[in-house]
This record gives C-alpha cells, sequence and structure tokens, in this order.
C-alpha cells in the first residue's frame, strides 16, 4: 500500500514561507533603531560599572593598608615603649646596684678610713675612688680630712683619666687647702679620756696651735741657725691676753707658717703631762733637740715637738726610734710649722723660743737619699 503522503504547513499555507525572513528583517531593524536612540541614565550605568567597581575595590584597599599599616604603627610604638619601659627599669636596678655597692665599699673600708695611719687613709680613699666613684670619695675625704685623704684627693686631681673627676678633685682642694682656716680642730680619745682641741685649764689659744695635725700647704726651707736668728718678742705668757696687734707682729716674723729644716738629733725627752693634752700621764709631748751638728750640747740645740695626737698619724715614730736616731747620729729633716714659744720666757733652756710645733713629717738621710721615716723599712 502505498505510503500516505501529510504535506507541511508551508505546502498547505505558501504565504508563511517568508514570515521567518520578515522575523529576522524586524529584528535587525529594531536593534538598528534601539543603537541609535540616546543612552538614558541606567545604560550609562551599565557602561562605567566596571570603572566603578574598580575604582571601589582600589578605595577599599587602600582603606585596609591604611588601616593595616596604622595597627601596625600603634604595635611598634607599643614596642617602643615597652623598650623604653625595661631600659629605664634597667637603669634603676643599675644605678640601686651601685649603691648598694658603695655602701657594702665603705663599710668593708670604714676601718681603715679611720685609721690612725695616714698612708692607709690615702689608701682608703683611692679605693673608694676606684671601686666606687669620685664624688663619694672626695667627700669622705671632706668629712675625714688629714694629710693622707687630702694627698688622695691631689692624686685624684693629678693622675685621674676622666676629666670631669679631675675638675671635681681640683675644686675640692680649693676647699681643702684654703689658706688662712687656722688649725684644724682634734680629739684626743684616750683610756684616760678625751681631750679637745684647746685642751683644759690652760691657754686656748696656745693649746689650738700645739694640738693641730693639718700639714702646711706650703715649706720655706730654714737653717737651724736662721731659726735661730728670728726675733724674740717679750709678750703675756699666754696667748689668750695677746692684743691683735702683738698676734700679727709674731706672725710676720714667721708665727703659723711651715718650715723645713735639717740638723742632728740631739735628744728625745718625755715631757710631762699639760693643758694641751688634759694633763694625761702616758699622752705626752716629746721634745726633740735638734743641732747643726751631732756635736752640739743640746742647750744650744732648738725644740721639734712630737705630741700624741700627731703621732697617732705616724705610728713608726716610736721613742724608742727617736733615741735610735740621736745614737746613729744620721742627719734628720723635720717639716711642720714655725711656732713662738712665749710660754717659756725666762731662764733660757734652748737656743731660741722658736720652735717646730707639731712637726708633721720626719725623714733621716741614708744612701745618699732622704727617707720618709714613716715609709723606711731600713733602719737608721
Amino acid at each position: 500500500m502505498a505510503e500516505k503522503h501529510n504535506p507541511d504547513l508551508q505546502e498547505t499555507h505558501p504565504q508563511l514561507r517568508d514570515v521567518p525572513e520578515s522575523l529576522q528583517e524586524g529584528a535587525s531593524t529594531i536593534k538598528a533603531k534601539r543603537d541609535d536612540r540616546p543612552k538614558d541614565t541606567w545604560d550609562k550605568f551599565n557602561a562605567l560599572s566596571p570603572f566603578v567597581t574598580g575604582l571601589i575595590v582600589a578605595i577599599v584597599g587602600g582603606l585596609f593598608t591604611l588601616s593595616q599599616e596604622h595597627r601596625n604603627s600603634l604595635l611598634k610604638q607599643q614596642e617602643r615603649n615597652e623598650a623604653n619601659r625595661q631600659a629605664a627599669q634597667d637603669a634603676i636596678t643599675k644605678e640601686h646596684q651601685a649603691r648598694i655597692l658603695e655602701l657594702q665599699t665603705i663599710a668593708q673600708l670604714m676601718p681603715f678610713l679611720t685609721s690612725k695611719d695616714e698612708n692607709t687613709k690615702q689608701v682608703a680613699i683611692t679605693a673608694i675612688n676606684e671601686l666606687a666613684n669620685t664624688n663619694l670619695a672626695i667627700q669622705l675625704a671632706k668629712l675625714n680630712k688629714s694629710p693622707g685623704t687630702v694627698n688622695a684627693v691631689r692624686q685624684i686631681a693629678a693622675q685621674s683619666t676622666k676629666e670631669v673627676d679631675r675638675k671635681l678633685a681640683q675644686a675640692a682642694l680649693v676647699e681643702l687647702e684654703k689658706p688662712g682656716a687656722g688649725p684644724n680642730k682634734t680629739l684626743l680619745t684616750t683610756e684616760e679620756g678625751e681631750c679637745g682641741p684647746e685642751g683644759t685649764g690652760g691657754d686656748k689659744a696656745a693649746n689650738l696651735l700645739k694640738n693641730r695635725t693639718d700639714a702646711p700647704q706650703a715649706l720655706r726651707d730654714m737653717t737651724i741657725q736662721d731659726v735661730e736668728q728670728l726675733q724674740v718678742f717679750t709678750l703675756p705668757k699666754k696667748r689668750d691676753d695677746w692684743s691683735s696687734e702683738e698676734v700679727e707682729r709674731v706672725k710676720q716674723a714667721g708665727d703659723g707658717s711651715g718650715i723645713r729644716i735639717q740638723g742632728y738629733l740631739l735628744r728625745a725627752i718625755r715631757e710631762r703631762g699639760s693643758s694641751a693634752n688634759c694633763r694625761f700621764k702616758s699622752y705626752v709631748d716629746w721634745h726633740l733637740v735638734l743641732g747643726p751638728s751631732p756635736e752640739t750640747p743640746p742647750k744650744e740645740g732648738m725644740v721639734v715637738v712630737a705630741g700624741p695626737r700627731i703621732r697617732i698619724s705616724h705610728p713608726k715614730w716610736t721613742f724608742e726610734r727617736f733615741q735610735e736616731l740621736a745614737s746613729a747620729k744620721v742627719p734628720i729633716r723635720v717639716s711642720g710649722w714655725l711656732y713662738f714659744d712665749q710660754a717659756h720666757q725666762g731662764p733660757k733652756f734652748y737656743a731660741t723660743l722658736w720652735e717646730v710645733r707639731p712637726a708633721v713629717k720626719i725623714e733621716f738621710f741614708q744612701d745618699q737619699a732622704w727617707l720618709d721615716l714613716d715609709k723606711a723599712k731600713a733602719e737608721p
């Protein structure tokens, strides 16, 4: 049986053949018209949206970067603050430890600083300067003023490698070595009691000079003959009774000045108790009689006085040692204060009323050199 043919729509309706082409042409015409018309706001926004989106992303990224940088800056500032706080704390701790070290140093060296030996005092101040600090050493030297501590300050002023320390020492020496300040005031403490700088029951002005232990800042070399030729005054036997004019006249002649003389020790004499030493029995003056030659009769010599207060600072100044110097007949050299002994006016005991009182340094001549009695190991 023959196959039945079903005609399609175009065969039955030939007019439909041109419809697709017409639709396509219409769509093209509409699109062309749309492309030719002016763009509205939405169209413009659609065109700009990629640029706007990029800009927003850039702004957001920039803000995020700034935020991170600010956060990092705050963190770094916190770290710096913490480092500064720690550094300040470390500095406080270090200073505290330094103060502890200073106190420990002082505690260990205080027995040496209060020693009777001037060399030991000098070493103590020098050690404090090295182990603690210069300012502390100088302040302690001022509080414990003596020949040894003053020498230590001189050493700092001359030898310190730090300019600031040298200037501190130099400024302190202006005060420590101030001329015209008068004799230092001493206290003699013994098992017999205490004796102040003016002694007791005597001539206070004279006793102040007799009991001094400070060293002259300048020395004038004189011979025994020079001293014997100094003017001798007739004055009240107590300096307390002198007028200001009398004080000045004796001063102009040399009283209270530093001198250095040399000769031979003729005799060493233990004196009896005096008002200057509060009449103590064991702590008395020693009179050392010097002459220009070992054959000089003692009555033609002059007196050098080594009192108990000055001997405390010179432990090697023993009576036996002075007797040995007299027996050895070696030249000796004495440094000290020139003093007019007005109390012994009248009968002539020695060649002159002028004395070295007190002596502050004694040397003897041996092996072509002057040896300090405090430091020399060899016997004369």
